[in-house]
Parts: C-alpha cells; structure tokens; sequence
C-alpha cells in the first residue's frame, strides 16, 4: 500500500484497520465459517443524504440489517462506531463533535446510535401523527400497495399498539377511491387487514384488466383523431411516467438511443454515456436526440414543455421583495423575483412543508441561473399557495442547494403582488373616471313600455301578506330605494297594481321583487337577439390581458317615461309604489338594455357585452389599455356606472359567463364545479334531474357526456323502477371526478384550421371541435347526446355516419 493510500485509509471517518470479511470492493462476506461456495457478499447502504432528516428512521433500520448480516455486529464496538460513521458519510464526524458524550461513550455502538436518533428524530407529537393518518386517503393513480404501504409508515408513529392492524384497515376501507368496492368491505363483520388488502388489490388487477380490453376493442365516444376504425389508438404517458429501460443487449437493427449511431449497442459501450445535453442538461445522451424537445399533443393532459427557464436571480438581494404565503398550512417567505420564470424552493425547505414526500415529479424542463448556470432540480411539485383568501395553483420546482424559496413573476401577478406599470387599477379609474364610481347612473332617452292592442290591465287591492321577522327590513329597502329615485309613492288609482314578494338575501336585507305576470302577458316585446355565450366566447382569439366591467345596477340606470312608470306600480303594506326606473323581472327588459348597450359599445374592437357585463381584451398590455379607456370613456359619456365591487382591471385570468378565460383557453367556473362535486347522491328523480342540469352546464368541458351518464338518466325513464345501483353510483362519482380535472379549451380563432372528431357507442354520440395550433390540434368544445331507441336500432356504420353529421349541425356556429 502507498503513503497516499495508507494516510487515505487513517482519516476519521474510516475504519483504521480492515474489517472483519472485508472483500476489495468494499462489500463483506455474510458467513465466515461457510466454504467459499456458500459465500455472498452483503453491500453497505448509500450515504445517507443529511438534507432530509426525516429519513434517518429509514435508513438506519437499513444500516441494521446490514450490520447483523454482514456479522459486523460481532466486531468490536469500535469497529460498529467506525463502520456506522464511514457508510453516514462526511458530517456525521461533525455531528458527533456537537454531542455531549464521553470518550468512552464515542466509541459504544449505541450510545453513539441513541444521540444520533435523538439529533434526527424529534419528540413525536402523537396527536399530530394520528391526524396526519386519519386524514390519508388513496391519491388519484396511486394503486392500493402504495396506498397500503403509506398507511403503514403513517401508523408507525401513532402509537396504536394492539389496535394498530384494525385502524390499519378502517383507513384503508374509508379512504379507497372506489366507493363501492369500500361500501362492500364495510359489509363484511369478519373483515380483517389481510382480507381487506387482498380484495383491494384483487378489484385493482381486474379493472385494470377490463380497462386494457376495453381500451382495444370499446368503441370510444369522443375520439382523439379521425383516423381509420382499424388503425390502433395511441396511449400518452406523461414524460415523468416513462423510463428508459437500460440494458447491455438491444436490437442491431435500431439505432442507439443515447447517442443515434447504427448499430444499437449497449450503454457501457455508448461514448454518450457520461456526456451532458445541452438541451436539457441531463447527462448520458446527445442533444442530437435528445427526448425532450419532443412535443407530445393529447388532449386533456398537461403539454410537457422542455423550453429551458432562466431564473433571474439566485442569491442576489438589493432591497428585496418579501412575501409570506401558505403551502400546505405551512407559512413559507418567498422573495417576489419578477425576472424569474418559475417559482421554486429549496430542497430542505419542501421536505419540512411535505413530511410524507409526495407529490415530486420529474421536472418537465431544465433550469438555469444567471450566467446560464445549470441548477440542481430535484423534482416538480403542483402546489396551491395562499395569501390570506386568495390561492393559485403553481408548479413550484425544489432545487438542492438552494438558500431562500423564490416567486415566479406569472404567480406574483396572480396574487396580485406585483403588477406593471402601465396597468389600469382602481385608483386610476377613480382618478380619471370620477362620474363611473359614483352612485346609480342615468342614461338618456327613457324607455316606453309598449302594450298590446286589447290589453286587460290587472290590479291588485290587497297586499300580500309579508312574514312579521321582514317587515322592517322591507320598510328601509322601499325608504332606500325612493331616496334614490328608483321608485315613488303613488295615490291617485291605476289601472294596473301588481305584489310584491320581498327576497331574504345574504347580507341581511332584502330584495324587492314585483311579480309582473299579467303585465308581461300585455307587453310587446322588442325581439332584439341576446348573443350566445358561444358567440361571445368565440371573438376572444388572441385574447392575453383582460378586464371585466359590471353595470351597477344595469337595469335600474334606464328611466321609464312618465306613461309608462304606472304600469309598473305594485302594492305593498306601506303603501302603493311604481317604478321610475326599468323594473327587474318586465320580459322587455333584457332585450332593451342589451340593445342600449350594444349601441354605446358598438363597432369597439376586442370588447363583447353581455347585458351589464363587459369584457375588454388584448393581445397585449398596451392593446388592453387602449380599447379600456375607450370604453371607460363611452360609458361614461352616456351615463352609466360602475360596480367596482365586481370589476376586474388588467387581469391575466378573469371570470366572465360562469368561464374562467385566460391566455391558455377557457376553463369552467370553479363555484360551479364546487356547487356539483358538493352535491349529496340522490334519492329521488328529482334530485337525480337536478344533477344532470347542473352537470350538463358543463357539458361541453366532459368528454363523452351521454355515454358517462347514462346510468343516471335510465333513472328518469317512467318504463324504469327507481333503483339506485352500482352503476348509477359509479357513473355519479365518475361524473364528478371528470369536473375535477376539466381540460383546457383553446379560445376559438377563426383563421385557424378546424378538424371534426366524432363517434358512436351503443347508447350515445359524441363529437369534438379541434383547432390547429402550431403542429398540435386543441380542443374548442366536446358535445355529446344520447340515442334515441330508433337510433340505437341502427348499424354501426350509420351509427358514426349520424355522429359526423349532428357534430356538424351541432357546431355549425364555428
């Protein structure tokens, strides 16, 4: 042995004499007294990473193994410590020196081992552990021995004792994602942990069973592409699911994979194998082919986008932006970096917030620093960060060595913490809008209630009886609405009087309503056509910043002519009032405020209307600022004004028509899709018919909608008895779901090219818009209805001929 060797091999975090069985590689022999045939060799544990303490459990019971395996453990205790420091790595030395322990006790295996459990594992708070496992329920994807095996660890620390296998497998039925397979587990008195995880897994293998046959030979509703029926669908995995399966043998007819020579080779003979990519920074392949500037199009998963990020700052700090925010109900301060492109965090930092370390994904693009420096990226990790009420969802990137979390400059925006220059907020439109904010405006020409020939006036000589609990409140609601002007006291007789129901509402007041039935009957209606939310939706192409503008009180801001302000008059216990101002609930009022409207707005580019909303857009900030103030000023040139409660100025994302719209396409309301996943399931036809209401709103973002739910709409049919099955809760859950992960619809653009996907199953149809954009086609909208019996007799090929021609009918508007 040379010097260099010998000193190398005396350091203090080594052992300084060979170990007992000791092999050249480093590995030990597990049985001394065997014959060398019966010999193997036992491979120490990885170093332990020191960045995630709370791993040190883990690893340790690893070491043991190793420790009693390797029959280490009949060395001298010396040799234990030496060997316990050597496989820990470099810092354990360090960590040592700050214990409190004698020179004795230093060279004791486990008094050694006890300070270094006390160092790592924290006093455990029982009640947090019990918490962290009752609220463990089955992830999305995550198949039952995950599951299992979470639960497991989770239960480790809980100090359940002879109960520990019984809790084990209540969370495990309560928290499986298939309700039906849990509401059969609960039925079952004898059901034990074992039993419960083997018909668990068993339901598991064969739904995946059905699901691969199904996926071949089913015929599909909503298809990807118009390709031939026999030409064999696709799947898409996401990037981070693949893995390339290294091996020394592959096919000489195929080219290498690493670094694109023929013939195919294996990796130890590949000259890429230790070379880094210039495309995204990962080593063991040429840029040449390189996966990742690859686009993969499926629709409904999320684009994997290799475009290398540049962080604009690291470690650099003149009078820094701070702000703390909420992730996981941890507070965590991130530096608000507006010349970073994504947010991210350092390692130690997530795996504190994330004690269980789920979540971490493949990162789906390189990151670099100032000066183009490669950054360490452990993973990718979808977060929803709060600041106080308000939250985002973000793809916050945990990097190693990296000191203090950092704010993207798209999520600074969204929490509103940051916002250009050039933005138009409340204090300008207050500053230069003065007339818009203040109280109820007043348009000109009043409105003339027009009647049909031969009308009958209807009048009422009693009010309606108002509960006793609402009396007051709908005294000071007439008191404010006549000091406003929007109605008067009548005394003189009319010809027509119609009630008044008064309206609870949420902040302990009351809406006046005055029914107008009769009155509507007589009413001659001016036919002016109110646009469609899909001819709306569809001339917002390009769209990037937006603004929504809300009318306060539109229809109360048109004046009724004195003729037609006693037509309106109701009857209350107060006293007979009438309208000054256009009435809510007169069937002309709709179509006459919308053609106002129309009018002040009309010919503006990139601004739609729809009654008192309007939204303004622009493909970029200063496009968005110009048509804005041309609009502020129309209006308030013709007397109207705003509600700036309910404007949203210069925003990337905003809600117009039950749509979130921003620069990546149209999404579905989240209170909309909260007001049906809340929904309990049903007992009756009536709440079953409620249901499909308010998840056929939403029918144009659930592929397949007819065939999804089917199961529920058998339920409505009189030929059919009410019984709630497994197929009808299947279907349920199953609808809810998909409103939970809706994909995003591309904005419909006229100069782009369209494509038509349509299909046919058993009991439904179902089409899908596609547009072209760059070399992958989007979806616009998803449409499906059901067969009637007639249609359901037909062949096959009918079948897909009557899809194509209803996807065409049903989209004619595009």
């Amino acid at each position: 042995m040379s010097d260099e060797e010998a000193g190398a091999s005396a350091t203090a975090t080594q052992p300084r004499m060979p170990l007992p069985h000791q092999q050249a590689n480093g590995s030990y022999n597990a049985n001394v007294n065997s014959p060398p045939n019966a010999t193997f060799t036992i491979q120490p544990p990885e170093q332990f990473d020191f960045s995630k303490p709370q791993q040190w459990e883990k690893w340790i019971r690893r070491f043991e193994r190793f420790r009693f395996a390797s029959n280490l453990h009949l060395s001298s205790e010396a040799n234990q410590v030496n060997t316990l420091i050597y496989c820990m790595g470099d810092e354990a030395d360090d960590i040592l020196r700050g214990q409190a322990l004698s020179d004795i006790q230093r060279q004791q295996y486990q008094a050694v081992r006890d300070a270094l459990d006390t160092y790592f594992v924290p006093r455990k708070n029982i009640i947090y552990e019990r918490a962290r496992f009752n609220q463990r329920t089955q992830q999305a994807n995550e198949a039952v021995d995950s599951f299992v095996t979470a639960l497991y660890a989770l239960a480790e620390n809980c100090g359940y004792g002879a109960l520990h296998d019984e809790l084990i497998r209540d969370r495990l039925v309560v928290g499986l994602r298939d309700i039906s397979l849990a509401e059969r587990l609960q039925m079952d008195k004898d059901l034990t942990l074992e039993k419960a995880v083997n018909q668990a897994r068993q339901s598991e293998v064969i739904k995946k069973q059905q699901t691969d046959i199904r996926g071949e030979n089913k015929l599909e509703i909503d298809a990807v592409t118009a390709k031939h029926r026999e030409q064999k669908r696709s799947t898409f995995k996401p990037r981070r699911e693949r893995k390339h399966t290294t091996t020394d043998k592959t096919p000489n007819g195929r080219s290498c994979y690493r670094c694109g020579k023929t013939p195919a080779h294996g990796k130890g003979q590949c000259p890429a194998k230790e070379t880094i990519c210039h495309s995204c920074g990962k080593r063991g392949h040429f840029s040449k082919v390189c996966k990742s500037v690859k686009s993969v199009h499926v629709i409904e998963t999320e684009e994997c986008d290799d475009t290398p990020v540049f962080l604009g700052s690291v470690d650099a700090g003149s009078d820094p932006w701070f702000a703390d925010l909420t992730i996981r109900n941890h507070k965590v301060r991130f530096k608000i970096d507006t010349g970073a492109d994504v947010s991210v965090i350092p390692a130690q930092m997530y795996y504190c917030i994330n004690q269980n370390e789920t979540g971490l994904c493949e990162p789906d693009r390189p990151l670099f620093g100032p000066g183009g420096t490669p950054l360490d990226v452990l993973g990718m990790s979808r977060e929803t960060i709060c600041k106080g009420e308000q939250e985002i969802q973000e793809n916050v990137y945990v990097i190693k060595n990296l000191h203090i979390a950092l704010l993207s400059r798209p999520a600074s925006v969204k929490l509103n913490l940051v916002c250009r220059a050039d933005c138009i907020d409340m204090n300008v439109l207050n500053e230069n809008y003065p007339k818009l904010c203040q109280g109820l405006g007043l348009m000109q020409q009043p409105y003339t209630i027009k009647l049909k020939p031969n009308a009958v006036p209807f009048s009422l000589a009693t009010p309606r009886r108002v509960p006793i609990p609402l009396l007051g409140k709908v005294k000071r609601e007439l008191e404010r609405m006549e000091s406003m002007g929007v109605i008067s006291r009548v005394e003189e007789p009319t010809e027509w009087c119609a009630g008044m129901v008064p309206v609870p509402t949420k902040n302990d007041s009351v809406r006046i309503c005055v029914d107008l039935t009769h009155l509507n009957e007589a009413v001659c209606r001016e036919k002016y056509i109110l646009p469609s939310v899909e001819q709306t939706l569809g001339s917002l192409a390009g769209a990037k910043v937006f603004s929504k503008l809300d009318a306060n009180r539109g229809f109360w801001q048109v004046p009724l002519s004195p003729e037609s302000a006693h037509y309106t008059t109701f009857i209350t216990p107060f006293g007979r009032f009438y309208f000054n101002r256009l009435p809510f609930g007169i069937a002309s009022a709709p179509e006459h405020f919308q053609r106002r409207m129309s009018v002040i707005l009309n010919g503006l580019p990139g601004v739609v209307c729809h009654m008192d909303d309007i939204l303004i857009w622009g493909q970029d900030q200063q496009e968005h600022n110009a048509r804005l103030h041309t609009v502020l000023n129309k209006l308030q040139e013709a007397g109207v004004t705003l509600n700036l409660e309910k404007c949203d100025l210069s925003k990337q994302e905003v809600k117009f028509l039950g749509h979130v719209l921003s620069a990546a396409g149209v999404q579905p309301d989240p209170e909309k899709i909260r007001a049906v996943t809340a929904m309990k399931e049903p007992s009756n036809i009536s709440e079953v018919r409620s249901f499909l209401g308010m998840v056929n709103q939403l029918g144009k973002f659930i592929p397949g909608l007819a065939e999804k739910d089917k199961p529920l709409r058998d339920l409505l049919s009189k030929k059919n008895q009410w019984v709630w099955s497994c197929a009808q809760q299947k279907a349920f859950n199953q609808l809810k779901g998909d409103l939970t992960s809706t994909p995003i619809l591309a904005l419909y653009d006229p100069n782009k090219e369209l494509k038509l996907s349509a299909d046919a199953s058993s009991y439904g149809l179902g089409a899908v818009l596609f547009q072209q954009e760059g070399e992958q086609w989007r979806p616009v909208a998803y449409a499906s209805r059901s067969l009637t019996e007639t249609e359901q007799r037909y062949a096959q090929v009918e079948k897909e001929a009557l899809g194509l021609t209803w996807g065409c009918e049903r989209f004619k508007d595009f």
